[in-house]
């Protein structure tokens, strides 16, 4: 797999339903884009068993690598909670496995699925 080492951003957004997390992953034009159900901190530890329910939405701008604030429209408030580089150490039609390298997450990951229809997940591999 490519060595290409890329940004990442994990943003709290927090609605009127409640908050999720969306993970970012850089792609060079748009940031690849999914979304958490739960606080992705619970796979901060290096053997964590956590399973974080996880949903591939629409690509968002590479602005939000860097943005905290209100979003447009009226939907929400974003906060950065971690951020940092990424390399994409394996992908096929299942999911992305991706090295972490943040201020909250180390370490390797594997998240799927890679279409909004098909709930996947994002956990911690590798030990």
């Amino acid at each position: 797999m490519s060595k290409l080492v890329r940004q990442y951003v994990i943003l709290r957004h927090v609605q009127s339903e409640g908050p999720h997390w969306d993970l970012m992953l850089d792609q060079g034009e748009t940031l690849a884009t999914w979304q958490l159900a739960a606080d992705p901190a619970a796979l901060a530890e290096k053997n964590s068993p956590a399973v974080i329910p996880a949903r591939r939405i629409a690509d968002h701008r590479r602005a939000y690598l860097t943005y905290e604030g209100p979003v447009s429209r009226g939907r929400g408030h974003v906060t950065r909670i971690d951020s940092g580089t990424y390399e994409l150490t394996r992908q096929d039609q299942t999911g992305w496995g991706i090295r972490l390298n943040g201020i909250l997450l180390k370490g390797d990951f594997w998240i799927s699925p890679l279409d909004g229809q098909v709930e996947g997940k994002l956990q911690r591999v590798g030990g």
